[in-house]
């Protein structure tokens, strides 16, 4: 009796190693690369920013008495927040007396290493991620600006502009007063500040009442000649002279 054959089991033959592949980087694909790098690199200084923006509220003009001559003023109120010293403030009017330039200075005590051994207390260590990331930061701070009387100045494009509803000249005088707030932080009070800007309007209402009377007189002369009376030319020289009005238009 013949025996069954036996199904031979196909041998798998071993997988040949794969090659890889060159790839041709061009130099394109670099400098691509390179540019995204420096781009991640000049993004990070957003990591900070001096720009501040206060709140903004327009009082009606006032007229006031200086030296006995009357002038209006251009009034507006800005919410400093935390009160500052003054030289903390810098205001320029515009050339075309319509914005006031703003500008708000931050202590150097914030872009400080130093800030964090307060607020880390005794966990605080010259290694540890907080502290090393803060430090990044202020290094950032130090290489793009620098402080000036320990402030650190806001950059021109991030001025704040208060817009004036009236044209205006002149120094800009300034009024600081300080209010309680019903908050206190370890048993101290704490305050806002608002600073009253007080500038020169352009249009005086003197200017302005002259300019009026001028066109007054003007419209009257103009109705001269639709006069109902008819006074003798003698007369009204006479009349011209007594109020010394003899030299008007000579």
């Amino acid at each position: 009796m013949a025996t069954p054959k036996k199904n031979k089991t196909p041998t798998k033959k071993a997988a040949s190693p794969v090659k890889a592949k060159k790839v041709k980087v061009s130099s394109s694909t670099v400098d691509s690369v390179a540019k995204s790098i420096s781009d991640i690199t000049i993004s990070a200084a957003s990591l900070f920013s001096f720009k501040r923006t206060d709140p903004v509220f327009d009082r009606p003009n006032v007229s006031i008495e200086q030296h006995g001559e009357m002038k209006d003023y251009y009034e507006v109120d800005v919410l400093v927040g935390t009160p500052v010293r003054e030289d903390s403030i810098s205001l320029t009017l515009a050339p075309d007396g319509r914005q006031i330039h703003y500008k708000k200075a931050t202590p150097e005590m914030f872009g400080e290493v130093d800030r964090m051994k307060k607020d880390m207390g005794g966990s605080y260590r010259r290694d540890h991620p907080r502290v090393l990331a803060h430090d990044a930061t202020c290094q950032m701070i130090r290489s793009t600006c620098k402080a000036k009387d320990g402030k650190f100045w806001p950059a021109d494009e991030d001025t704040q502009i208060i817009e004036l509803n009236d044209k205006c000249r002149g120094a800009i005088a300034k009024k600081f007063s300080v209010y309680p707030t019903k908050f206190a932080i370890d048993s101290n009070v704490q305050y806002n500040m608002v600073m009253t800007l007080r500038i020169e309007l352009d249009n005086q209402r003197v200017h302005r009442e002259k300019k009026g009377k001028i066109e007054v007189h003007q419209a009257l002369d103009d109705y001269d000649e639709y006069d109902d009376f008819d006074e003798p030319a003698a007369v009204a020289s006479d009349s011209n002279h007594s109020m010394g009005l003899e030299n008007v238009g000579s």
